[in-house]
């Protein structure tokens, strides 16, 4: 399989990756304040298991797509994004990253079988394209891994981190999973929930709503975080019993941060299922999402390395909770230092 530069030594599974969207309409939720069509209008970002990549470039000369694909037309959103993030980009090089092949091909023909679902959410109001290495590598190793973006509740309310912005991604997320009842090649039964930012609530509440959820992974999401536990009890579908699905939370080392208070309330109290707790020395929020390996694309390789780990884990992680594979139970029981891994600490919890 030929690999985007983007994927920073990730190894890729049987599958090739094909890439597609999708626009959803919710008709019982009016977005538009004005106009004849007011309906809530989402476009979902799908990666699924595909024929090889190889394959694909020999059938119909296919060629991957470009980063530029995911970002479309908000070209200058994906910039205040970077900027955001603490990267500084000139045009030059804003251009070559939107240039670069990614590992995805739009439109192929996918593999025969039926795969896991997962979901990902983001944070507040971002886009569905800052997980795309993440859901790229998934998709290689047998998932349908779908982008989901952050919507507020009508255009004429500015979203916050409240009560109504978690209710609004819980139906959003709700919706995408009534709809994927007849998608090609999903197991609709294995459901998993991967989040970053203040949708990791959301996806604590839903696995508390739905025990088709076997999987909910955090990438430095709310869940570990005093505001975000606030909003997890303050909801009326908080309920600990229901907790059950396998967790891990991925968070950087520091006992604070200047972002937000931590919490691990939620970990340590309230989640009744297998668990899991990874620690990263040295990233920061914007490290758990594909724009650590997405930019700089060249230079500061620590923080590419971390990226790679946090994949890895969070692939072995779902391998066991949603596959029962035995190779990724072993992978976890050994600590990160054992597998070469500096700067990483795992805690578990049965």
């Amino acid at each position: 399989m030929a690999l985007s530069p983007f994927w920073a030594g990730l190894e890729p599974g049987p599958y090739g990756v094909g890439f597609e969207t999708m626009p959803l309409r919710d008709y019982s939720r009016p977005f538009s304040t004005d106009g004849d069509d007011r309906t809530r209008q989402l476009t979902l970002a799908i990666w699924y298991p595909a024929r090889q990549a190889q394959q694909a470039r020999q059938a119909n000369d296919d060629e991957p797509m470009p980063f530029g694909r995911y970002v479309g037309s908000e070209r200058e959103r994906f910039a205040q994004w970077i900027r955001a993030s603490g990267y500084r980009l000139g045009d030059d090089e804003l251009s070559r990253i939107v240039s670069t092949e990614t590992a995805a091909f739009e439109g192929i023909a996918r593999a025969p079988g039926t795969f896991p679902l997962l979901l990902f959410g983001t944070g507040l109001t971002a886009p569905a394209y800052l997980n795309t290495v993440l859901c790229e590598y998934l998709a290689s190793h047998g998932y349908v891994a779908i982008a989901v973006p952050s919507m507020p509740y009508r255009e004429d309310v500015s979203p916050d981190y409240d009560a109504l912005t978690i209710e609004t991604h819980l139906r959003d997320l709700e919706l995408v999973i009534h709809e994927m009842r007849d998608y090609p090649g999903v197991d609709i039964g294995n459901l998993g929930l991967v989040a970053w930012g203040s949708g990791g609530v959301a996806q604590v509440l839903l696995q508390m709503k739905n025990p088709n959820v076997a999987a909910v992974a955090s990438l430095d999401a709310a869940s570990g975080y005093r505001y975000g536990h606030e909003l997890l009890t303050s909801s009326l579908y908080f309920e600990p019993s229901r907790a059950r699905a396998a967790f891990f939370h991925a968070t950087d080392s520091r006992a604070a941060t200047s972002r937000a208070e931590k919490s691990f309330e939620y970990y340590d109290s309230v989640h009744r299922g297998p668990s899991y707790l990874l620690l990263i020395e040295g990233a920061t929020h914007a490290e758990f999402t594909s724009l650590a390996s997405v930019v700089p694309l060249d230079g500061r390789p620590e923080v590419r390395r971390r990226y790679r780990l946090l994949c890895e884990y969070v692939r072995r992680f779902l391998d066991l909770a949603m596959k029962d594979d035995t190779e990724a139970a072993e992978f976890l029981d050994v600590t990160p230092s054992r597998h070469g891994f500096d700067g990483l600490r795992l805690s578990k919890r049965p």
